[in-house]
């Protein structure tokens, strides 16, 4: 997978993750979910220092 395919694929993963977030009434769900999305806000940034030494 090319580092613009996984960026894309990580941008789709956040987005997925943004509208379960908004749909989703239980804290403890919303939690786990929130945490999902500073996992992957870290994987861009980790993609976006490896796209940039490229």
């Amino acid at each position: 997978m090319t580092f613009l395919e996984r960026r894309d694929q990580i941008l789709q993963n956040l987005r997925d993750l943004f509208t379960q977030l908004s749909e989703e009434t239980d804290e403890t769900r919303r939690t786990q979910i929130e945490a999902k999305c500073r996992e992957q806000l870290d994987l861009l940034e980790l993609n976006d220092k490896v796209g940039d030494t490229r």
